[in-house]
């Protein structure tokens, strides 16, 4: 069976940012995909015994 689920977020938006994190915390046993457009960030991934920590961060990013 595949659970498949889209969660959008966007780094940028209409206003300055200094800092912007998205985390996604999943169990260790599914496989995330993701897509990252405008850029070719990759996230910084953790694990433990039983989840996968993805985070992805940005910093001083203008329009």
């Amino acid at each position: 069976m595949v659970k498949t689920f889209k969660i959008p977020f966007s780094f940028k938006t209409r206003y300055l940012t200094l800092y912007s994190r998205f985390i996604l915390k999943i169990p260790k046993d599914l496989e995330m995909k993701y897509t990252f457009y405008n850029g070719n960030k990759k996230p910084n991934i953790e694990e433990d015994k039983s989840w996968k920590t993805y985070k992805w961060e940005m910093e001083n990013f203008l329009l």
